[in-house]
């Protein structure tokens, strides 16, 4: 039976040559890149109040369709991942929320963030793509593949619309 000791460069010594980092221990590669290192739960919760009021008001002010495309083909995806993912998510996963219950909690209250914004509850449908940014956060960790495919998401939203609009109902 082998005994695991300690050097002074922290690392375990597992025997035949074999070192180990201890555990919980990150090498700087894996360390997240985010705009906010570490939120507790209730300065989330803050942010995702913030996400409201700064999206709220990027919809208020988009009046021409050149305006709106911009607001939700850049601005939007890059408020809303880095308050959702980097914020939200992000806390709960250093909190020691199991990475399934926290992309499910960070789609909810997107969700919940997108009804009470556009006062329309159909809109609660975006938790389903949520759930899939949230999935490739936990996965990767990094903030601009969010914000790629939620805009690349938001793109077929609007093409799709504008296709619907160009095209006239049958009878």
């Amino acid at each position: 039976m082998k005994s695991l000791t300690v050097d002074a460069s922290s690392t375990r010594t597992a025997g035949l040559g074999q070192t180990r980092q201890p555990r919980g221990a990150r090498h700087a590669a894996e360390e997240p890149c985010l705009l906010v290192k570490h939120v507790d739960p209730g300065a989330a919760l803050l942010l995702a109040g913030a996400a409201l009021v700064i999206t709220g008001v990027a919809h208020a002010l988009t009046g021409s369709g050149l305006q709106r495309m911009w607001v939700l083909l850049m601005l939007a995806p890059l408020a809303e991942e880095a308050i959702f993912r980097s914020g939200v998510q992000e806390s709960l996963l250093r909190s020691g929320v199991p990475h399934h219950y926290a992309n499910a909690l960070t789609a909810v209250l997107f969700g919940l963030a997108h009804v009470v914004l556009q006062g329309d509850i159909s809109v609660f449908g975006v938790v389903l793509p949520a759930l899939l940014v949230g999935a490739l956060y936990w996965r990767t960790r990094r903030l601009l593949p969010c914000v790629l495919l939620h805009a690349a998401m938001n793109a077929v939203w609007v093409a799709w619309r504008l296709a619907e609009s160009a095209t006239p109902m049958s009878q």
